[in-house]
C-alpha cells in the first residue's frame, strides 16, 4: 500500500508543478499589465483634468465596443477553430486565414464609423484634429487583427512566458509611448488616443517579428474556404453578444456624461479603473488557465463531469478572489484613493470602489459561466440570454444614476450582474448535462477533422 501510494506522489506532483508553472507564467505578464494600468491612471489623473480624462475614457469606450463586435468574436473563434487540431502548422493556416477574411470586413468597417464619429465631432464643435479618428481606427484594427492570429495559438500550444511577455510589454509600451504623445503634441483625448493606438500597433509588429517571424507566411486560402462557413456560424453569435457585454461594462459612464458631465465620468471611470485592472488581470489569468481545458481532446472521455468540474473549479475561484478584494477595497480604500488619484479625483471614492469590486466579482464569475456555454457550442442560446439579461441592464443602471446619482448608478450595476450570474449559470448548467458535456459537440467535431 505503501509503494502504491508512494507511486501515485511522484506521478502526481510533476503535474502539479507543471499546473503552477502555467499558472505563474500566466500570471506574471498580467501583473505587468494592472501595475502599468494603474500607473496610466496614476499619471494621466494628473495631468489630464477631469473633463479631459472624462473625454479620454468615452473614446476608448468606442473602441471597446467595436472590440466587442470584431476582436473578441475573432479570439474566440480562432481557439474553437484552432483548438481541436494537434498540428501546429495547420493551426496556423487556419488562424492567419480566418484573420484575413476578418479583416477585409472589419477594416472598411472601422474606417467607415470612425469617419462618421469625427465628422459628428467636429460639426460638434471638436477640434479638427479629431479627422485623424478614421485612420486611427484602421491602424488599431490592423494591429488587433495580427496579433490574434498569433497570440490564440501561443494559448492553445500553452506557451505562456512569450504570451505574458508580449502583453507585459505591450502595457508598458502604450504607457510610454501614450505618455510621450501627450507630452510631445497634444494634452488632451486626441492626444491620448493617437499614443495609445500607435503604441499597439508597433507592439504587435515587433513582436510578432520576434516571435515568429515566418507566421504571415503564405497560406492555403483554398483550404480556408471550407473553415470560413463554420467560422461564421460560430463566431456571429458572439458579435451579437458583444454590444450586449459593452452596455454591462461601459453604459454607465456614457449615461454620466450625458446627465452629469464628463467632468463626473472621468472621477467615476479613474476610481473604478483602479478596480477594474485587478479584476481584469484576474479574469484573464483564469480564463487562460481554465479555458483550454474546454478544447483537449481528454474532455471527450470526461464528459458532462468534467465540464461540471472546469466550470465549479472556475467559479469558485472567481468567487473566493473577488470577495477577498471587495473587503480588501473596503479596509484600504481611503489609503489607496490617496496615493493613487490627484485630488479633484478623490471626493465618495472609497464607497465606489467596493460597490463597484462587488460588481465585478459577479462579472468574474459570470465570464467562467459564459465560457462553458461557448466551449459546448451554445453560443446563440447564450446570445439569446444576453438579450433578456440586458434589458435588466438597460433599466437598472439609469434609474440608479437618476435616483441617487453615481453611487445609485453603481448599485443597479449590482443588481443587473446578480441576475445576469444567477441567468447564465442555470443556463450553463443545463445545458451541459443535456449535451452530456463535450461528448456530443467537440467528439463529433474531432471526428470531422481526423476524417
Amino acid at each position: 500500500m505503501a509503494n502504491v501510494r508512494l507511486k501515485r506522489y511522484y506521478h502526481l506532483k510533476p503535474d502539479l508543478s507543471s499546473r503552477l508553472g502555467r499558472i505563474a507564467n500566466v500570471l506574471w505578464g498580467q501583473v505587468i499589465v494592472a501595475v502599468a494600468a494603474l500607473a496610466g491612471i496614476r499619471y494621466y489623473t494628473e495631468i489630464l483634468g477631469p473633463a479631459e480624462f472624462g473625454t479620454s475614457m468615452l473614446a476608448l469606450g468606442g473602441i471597446a465596443l467595436f472590440d466587442s463586435l470584431g476582436v473578441m468574436a475573432l479570439n474566440q473563434t480562432l481557439l474553437s477553430r484552432c483548438g481541436p487540431h494537434s498540428d501546429s502548422e495547420q493551426r496556423r493556416q487556419i488562424s492567419v486565414g480566418l484573420s484575413w477574411n476578418f479583416l477585409k470586413w472589419a477594416g472598411p468597417t472601422g474606417t467607415l464609423l470612425g469617419l462618421g464619429v469625427a465628422v459628428a465631432l467636429i460639426a460638434l464643435g471638436y477640434p479638427s484634429y479629431w479627422a485623424l479618428l478614421p485612420a486611427l481606427m484602421l491602424l488599431y484594427i490592423v494591429a488587433e487583427t495580427g496579433k490574434a492570429s498569433l497570440i490564440n495559438l501561443l494559448v492553445l500550444e500553452r506557451r505562456y512566458g512569450r504570451y505574458s511577455a508580449w502583453i507585459g510589454g505591450e502595457a508598458v509600451f502604450s504607457l510610454l509611448g501614450t505618455a510621450a504623445m501627450l507630452l510631445a503634441w497634444r494634452v488632451d483625448a486626441i492626444g491620448f488616443l493617437t499614443g495609445y493606438i500607435l503604441s499597439r500597433l508597433i507592439c504587435a509588429v515587433v513582436f510578432m517579428a520576434g516571435f515568429s517571424p515566418t507566421h504571415l507566411r503564405k497560406v492555403d486560402l483554398v483550404h480556408i474556404h471550407d473553415e470560413i462557413q463554420p467560422a461564421l456560424t460560430y463566431g456571429m453569435p458572439i458579435a451579437m453578444m458583444g454590444p450586449l457585454g459593452w452596455i454591462s461594462s461601459y453604459l454607465d459612464r456614457y449615461i454620466l456624461g450625458g446627465l452629469l458631465g464628463t467632468a463626473t465620468t472621468g472621477a467615476y471611470v479613474a476610481v473604478t479603473g483602479l478596480v477594474a485592472r485587478p479584476f481584469g488581470l484576474t479574469t484573464t489569468v483564469l480564463s487562460n488557465y481554465f479555458r483550454p481545458f474546454y478544447f483537449q481532446p481528454k474532455l471527450i472521455h470526461d464528459g458532462a463531469q468534467g465540464c461540471f468540474r472546469i466550470l465549479r473549479g472556475w467559479v469558485l475561484a472567481s468567487l473566493c478572489i473577488g470577495l477577498t478584494g471587495t473587503l480588501a477595497l473596503g479596509f484600504l480604500g481611503d489609503r489607496i484613493v490617496r496615493f493613487m488619484l490627484a485630488a479633484d479625483f478623490r471626493q465618495g471614492a472609497p464607497l465606489m470602489m467596493v460597490l463597484f469590486a462587488l460588481s465585478q466579482t459577479l462579472a468574474i464569475t459570470t465570464h467562467a459561466a459564459d465560457n462553458a456555454i461557448l466551449a459546448i457550442r451554445g453560443s446563440r442560446q447564450l446570445l439569446r440570454a444576453q438579450i433578456f439579461i440586458s434589458c435588466a441592464t438597460l433599466a437598472l443602471i439609469p434609474v440608479g444614476i437618476m435616483l441617487g446619482g453615481v453611487v445609485g448608478g453603481l448599485i443597479g450595476r449590482c443588481l443587473a450582474e446578480a441576475i445576469r450570474l444567477t441567468v447564465v449559470i442555470l443556463i450553463a448548467a443545463s445545458m451541459i448535462r443535456r449535451k452530456n458535456g463535450m461528448t456530443g459537440v467537440l467528439g463529433t467535431a474531432l471526428s470531422e477533422e481526423t476524417a
